[in-house]
């Protein structure tokens, strides 16, 4: 049994008691922040953990881990969150940008902290203060511009893509939008990425919300596209399903539980529907034998009932230090 599957056991019986529509972003941690950041063919991966009231940023090898460099710097920061299967974000990929978020105690925050380091120097070139609840989504490939989910209610299936300059810290009044229906609402979830090898785009999955859909998002064109996968349930179990763009990005393919349910050409964002494919070795049951599908019914709990619990968590924090 491999380790997520020993954590999804662990924390079953608090999924299964937890609320589902309790649920909320991938909020910064200090599991971000061992995750680190990378960008897609990368030679360092950049990592934030707690040193006191400080953070300690290091730069390791992805090879080996060898730590190259680290730096301690004012204040609490964590590497950015940006699916529930854990991924994160924040590094650009020429390798001279990494932003990260100040965690808060409140939820949601009234404010947004960001601090935006050199990382050859591991040194903050700028802190930014954002009014209202923000979760960083991706960078450009040269670092000058950041892309923010904004979260204008605690509806947070509801949402609105911003673009921020970060040698100025000043926020794009226009929203991110697919300019095929710029005046689309989207809604969901983000369950999981994939990005273009030159870090130019980010694909990412949503679920929850009234469809699913992929947002292709084009962080050097301040552009987006939503790609409706009408053979996926919207409000059911999507952490089975995962992204992967072919040797030279022309193809994303979506396959769920491995099966190959979708196909999306990346340069006209067209959904091929081809047969279900079984892949070369068939996932696994969980323990039992008897054909149930238990395992995609267990993540999906999971996913619900943690981000509840870190919700329920987050308030108490907030009333607490509100007393």
């Amino acid at each position: 049994m491999n380790a997520r599957r020993v954590w999804l056991t662990l924390v079953l019986a608090i999924a299964i008691a937890a609320p589902a529509n309790a649920a909320g972003p991938p909020l910064p941690s200090a599991a971000s922040g061992a995750a680190g950041a990378t960008a897609p063919g990368a030679t360092e991966r950049l990592l934030t953990r707690r040193a006191g009231p400080d953070t300690l940023v290091s730069a390791v090898r992805t090879s080996d881990s060898r730590v190259l460099r680290s730096r301690r710097i004012h204040g609490r920061w964590w590497v950015p969150a940006v699916t529930i299967d854990g991924a994160t974000t924040g590094l650009a990929a020429d390798g001279s940008t990494l932003v990260l978020v100040r965690p808060e105690r409140a939820f949601p925050p009234r404010s947004t902290k960001l601090a935006v380091l050199d990382t050859g120097r591991l040194t903050v070139d700028r802190e930014i203060t954002l009014r209202g609840f923000f979760t960083v989504d991706a960078i450009s490939p040269d670092g000058r511009r950041l892309y923010l989910v904004q979260y204008p209610s605690e509806d947070f299936l509801a949402y609105r893509v911003r673009a921020l300059d970060t040698s100025t810290g000043r926020l794009d009044p226009r929203d991110v939008v697919d300019p095929r229906n710029p005046g689309e609402q989207m809604g969901g979830l983000p369950m999981t990425r994939v990005a273009s090898r030159d870090g130019r785009w980010a694909y990412t999955l949503y679920g929850g919300g009234r469809e699913a859909f992929i947002h292709a998002l084009d962080t050097v064109g301040r552009t987006a596209a939503c790609i409706d996968l009408d053979m996926l349930p919207a409000d059911g179990d999507l952490s089975g399903v995962a992204l992967a763009l072919s040797p030279g990005g022309a193809r994303l393919e979506v396959r769920d539980a491995g099966d190959l349910v979708a196909t999306v050409d990346t340069r006209t964002f067209a959904v091929g529907e081809p047969g279900r494919e079984r892949a070369a070795k068939p996932a696994p049951t969980a323990a039992g034998g008897d054909g149930f599908p238990w395992a995609p019914l267990l993540v999906g709990a999971v996913v619900a009932g943690g981000c509840a619990l870190l919700l329920a968590r987050r308030r108490r924090a907030a009333i607490g230090s509100s007393v």
